[in-house]
């Protein structure tokens, strides 16, 4: 009975570890924003710009300290203890005038737009993985079935030969192209576990192998017609954005030098206990300071001119990027339309290879081709159907990319839907 509980305390805990877990295209996305270092960074970095604006807006308003000071006064003939009580208020009005704090919200907004651009970063990423790992399993499916052909094929062979009606170079010729599929399914499988790692690493699941991603039908057709027209505009592209909000960041600070020529205003206000025996007595004292900038070497001009330097760069840092982007898109555009057309023409090439393939197998079996002709043809099957795959798998990767340039982030998740029904 103990031996049966320990078993059960050992084994049920590692069922459970091992079960599967499916995931859509929308689970893999969500959970990988949930585990990223990077936009929990981003989204820090939100909560830093607007502590900044609090922190200077609450410059706005006067600042009040407490005081106290005590002096031991030492004279030849007598000494006494001199002490003041006071409250002093400072105040800086430039900052309510010129709103200082609205500096900070903008890079507030900057902040934002970068979280934006991050997420996109991530949904890119993690997109990528998903319809690499979906690729990889079809193109298991189809190897294995075409091992499955070939291992009867070999066995035909050495049945042939046996019999004496075939050669001991056509068992051969077999065995090495059952061998040859073998190995791409090694390197596909390799390829695939390697690719379910990092999503694995990206979702925070430990167990790779307890990934089960949903497979889902796609139609190039539909997704054309659904997205490449979309006129190409990349000026809402979060880069951008966060860069014209770094513009207008610079352009406020460049503003604000002018607060420095306004005047910082000081009052004070107390009660003085003087102890000196030849003096009046102790008594109230009140007093203000004006503070007026004169003369600082150029500091003010120097420090304008920083402003207006970086946005300057700024300015050719956006432009830059919106060209790069732009030529991104339409290069994305261009490449999907080739790459459609490039799948329907292996889609008509496909659907004739399979069929020579079923004349070569029946002919070959009965006896009418070579040994040669059945393999030729089993080996052009098989690279036409990788091949088509690799295009499919090309036309998803480069339509979230052209998606995501083009500000339509909210139908990645859609793809999946394209079945074309």
């Amino acid at each position: 009975m103990k031996n049966g509980l320990l078993f059960l305390v050992l084994i049920v805990p590692q069922l459970l570890a091992q079960q599967t877990v499916h995931f859509s295209l929308t689970d893999c996305l969500n959970r990988a924003l949930q585990y990223s270092y990077r936009f929990k960074g981003d989204s820090t970095a939100i909560t830093i710009s607007r502590l900044k604006t609090k922190i200077e807006r609450s410059s706005y308003f006067p600042s009040v300290t407490g005081e106290y000071t005590h002096n031991q006064l030492l004279y030849p003939m007598y000494n006494f203890p001199q002490s003041f009580s006071g409250i002093g208020i400072e105040w800086a009005p430039g900052n309510v005038l010129f709103k200082s704090a609205q500096a900070f919200q903008l890079l507030a907004a900057s902040s934002q737009q970068q979280l934006k651009a991050t997420t996109l970063s991530v949904i890119r990423r993690v997109s990528h993985l998903y319809f690499t790992i979906l690729q990889r399993e079809t193109e298991l499916q189809q190897l294995h079935h075409q091992i499955e052909l070939a291992e009867k094929h070999l066995v035909v062979a050495r049945a042939l030969w046996q019999a004496g009606k075939g050669s001991e170079l056509a068992v051969l010729q077999a065995q090495n192209a059952l061998d040859a599929l073998r190995v791409r399914r090694i390197i596909v499988s390799m390829n695939e576990d390697n690719t379910k790692q990092e999503l694995a690493a990206l979702l925070n699941i430990k167990d790779y192998r307890t990934i089960t991603l949903e497979p889902f039908a796609f139609d190039i057709q539909e997704a054309t017609q659904a997205f490449l027209s979309t006129p190409v505009n990349v000026q809402q592209h979060p880069q951008v954005q966060a860069l014209r909000f770094e513009e207008q960041y610079y352009q406020e600070r460049s503003r604000l030098v002018t607060r420095a020529y306004l005047p910082e205003m000081q009052f004070q206000v107390g009660y003085q206990v003087d102890r000196d025996p030849t003096a009046e007595g102790n008594y109230w004292m009140a007093g203000v300071a004006v503070h007026i900038p004169l003369f600082q070497w150029g500091r003010r001009g120097f420090q304008r001119q920083l402003w207006e330097a970086q946005l300057t760069q700024t300015q050719y840092r956006r432009k830059q990027i919106q060209r790069e982007l732009s030529i991104q898109a339409e290069n994305l555009r261009q490449r999907l339309l080739k790459l459609k057309e490039l799948y329907t023409v292996q889609s008509h090439q496909l659907v004739t290879t399979r069929k020579a393939f079923q004349l070569a197998q029946a002919n070959y079996q009965a006896g009418l081709i070579p040994h040669l002709d059945y393999l030729k043809a089993q080996e052009t099957l098989v690279l036409n159907e990788l091949q088509q795959g690799q295009t499919r798998l090309q036309f998803l990767q480069d339509l979230v990319d052209f998606l995501l340039l083009t500000g339509h982030t909210e139908a990645i998740p859609s793809l999946t839907q394209l079945n074309g029904k």
